[in-house]
């Protein structure tokens, strides 16, 4: 991150922040939901994510969907260092 910006972690949201990544659409062939997911995985810190999984997942969306690779959201975010609190975010709602 660049020494100008500052991360902010204790940001809120409100319902119609979260709505427009369900308005996101694929623009090749990958699944819409991994399209969903991993936009908000890269926008929003671990808080934000796990209260957007709550919603992904009441709204019936696809934990496992795959990319154009095969590849699932929990499968990438697996070789993240770093990302070890999103991960366990995705596995508490697979189980």
């Amino acid at each position: 991150m660049k020494k100008d910006k500052q991360r902010v972690e204790s940001e809120e949201w409100d319902a119609t922040r979260f709505e427009v990544f369900f308005s996101l659409k694929s623009h090749d062939e990958t699944d819409r939901d991994f399209v969903i997911l991993e936009k908000a995985y890269r926008s929003m810190p671990v808080p934000l994510f796990e209260q957007f999984l709550e919603i992904f997942v009441d709204r019936n969306h696809n934990l496992q969907a795959k990319n154009k690779a095969g590849q699932t959201m929990l499968e990438i975010i697996a070789k993240h260092a770093q990302s070890t609190e999103y991960l366990q975010a995705i596995q508490q709602h697979l189980n």
